[in-house]
């Protein structure tokens, strides 16, 4: 959550860390789902997912 400041912070004293971390996902790119199961993967399957969605966002921005 430090990434996301107080507001992140703020977010888990309230919902809790998995929620708030799917809720920073979600606004971050809505049409990106993360399935709340990502967050108990190793991180070399985090680190890949984080891979595979910046890959997926980048290819739907058109420039």
């Amino acid at each position: 959550m430090h990434l996301a400041g107080e507001a992140g912070y703020a977010l888990e004293r309230f919902h809790g860390t998995a929620l708030a971390a799917q809720l920073i996902y979600r606004a971050s790119n809505p049409d990106l789902p993360v399935s709340p199961t990502r967050f108990y993967e190793t991180n070399d399957e985090a680190l890949a997912d984080m891979r595979r969605m910046a890959e997926a966002e980048a290819a739907q921005k058109v420039v």
